[in-house]
């Protein structure tokens, strides 16, 4: 899931920082995860409306791997308060594995604020995440900076504590724009734990291994596809593919302007 995320996360920002009138789109992703134990997919639908003052999203979805599989619903939103944008998201559901059943729940936080110099912004965020007995938490310190027109580059620094146990991780990503094409590439590198290869699938931030990833997107009009490998060394555990499009759904008319 982390590179649906990144993928996602891309469009919003876009339209956090360009949409002024309301409107709505639809965002269909599928993943393929190739792993040495065990491979799986997820596919998810999720709506985004979005005005001049912020926006909410709800969404599905739905994955297996190996042989356990799950499904869950996802409602979030951001507000724009000058400066700061925030933004939350919440999921729950559960699944199932043989003779064995479970429920997942994630609660995701973030406050973006721009700096004084320059195209600048710092991010905080912070995640929490619990499936069956095993909970992981992640805090979040990143720097966007929009280098200029088309180059975007961000940075962050996390803490993940996976039951109990603490350990830091560091990520990097460089975004291209050039309409109609963008590119994006970054890696990933923290210290290696084993969490259970389900939590490692279904939450929305990994960061076990070293990790590099890159990815492409096109469209002419509000319509975009974007594809993102992701790449780990063996054992090769976050090995993916994610193909995510938006699809722009009806603009809502904007009241006339009085003459008085």
């Amino acid at each position: 899931m982390k590179t649906l995320i990144l993928s996602c996360a891309a469009w919003l920002c876009a339209s956090v920082a360009a949409g002024q009138e309301p409107s709505d789109a639809l965002f269909i992703s599928g993943q393929i995860d190739f792993a040495r134990a065990a491979g799986g997919g997820t596919g998810s639908v999720e709506w985004l409306h979005e005005t001049a003052r912020g926006g909410v999203q709800f969404g599905v979805l739905s994955g297996s791997r190996g042989d356990a599989w799950w499904t869950y619903g996802r409602v979030g939103g951001f507000l724009r308060r000058r400066p700061a944008i925030l933004s939350g998201t919440i999921e729950a559901g559960g699944g199932a594995q043989p003779a064995a059943r479970f429920q997942y729940r994630r609660l995701d936080g973030q406050v973006s604020v721009p700096l004084p110099a320059g195209h600048t912004v710092f991010e905080t965020e912070g995640q929490v995440a619990q499936m069956a007995a095993d909970t992981r938490s992640v805090v979040r310190l990143g720097i966007r900076s929009l280098l200029s027109p088309a180059l975007t580059a961000s940075g962050s620094y996390y803490l993940v504590a996976f039951n109990g146990s603490v350990a830091p991780a560091l990520s990097a990503r460089i975004d291209i724009e050039r309409k109609p094409t963008s590119l994006l590439a970054g890696f990933a590198l923290a210290r290696r734990q084993r969490p259970p290869a389900l939590l490692e699938s279904v939450v929305a931030v990994s960061l076990n291994s070293v990790e590099v990833f890159a990815g492409c997107g096109f469209g002419r009009t509000s319509y975009r596809a974007q594809v993102i490998v992701n790449l780990s060394p063996p054992p090769g555990d976050a090995n993916r593919v994610v193909v995510s499009v938006r699809i722009p759904l009806k603009r809502q008319a904007q009241p006339p302007v009085s003459d008085r």
